[in-house]
């Protein structure tokens, strides 16, 4: 998210908790008008704050799919790999053996 937004955000949230904050004074000051402009403002903050958000989201969701590819390759295909075979595998038992006897 880049500051822009953020600030956007905090902006957006300070203005509406002052509105909520604020709206028995404002009655009290302007009268029933002030209570019909601070739902105006707070329902299209809302509004604005609800499309940004899903709109990150939904950019996100398909960033996200894409780097959530995984890719399953076998282990002869990696260059420099080893894969044991079993003749290997028991003799590394044998001295597995040996050691834990002593």
């Amino acid at each position: 998210m880049d500051r822009r937004r953020a600030l956007g955000y905090g902006v957006s949230v300070s203005v509406v908790v002052f509105v909520v904050l604020a709206l028995p004074t404002l009655r009290d000051v302007y009268g029933p008008e002030a209570v019909l402009a601070a739902y105006a403002v707070v329902s299209l903050l809302a509004g604005a704050l609800t499309w940004s958000l899903l709109s990150n989201l939904g950019t996100s969701t398909d960033d996200a799919d894409e780097e959530a590819t995984i890719q399953v390759v076998a282990p002869e295909e990696i260059e420099g790999a080893t894969v044991p075979v079993d003749g290997e595998l028991e003799t590394l038992r044998e001295q597995v053996d040996e050691h834990t006897e002593e």
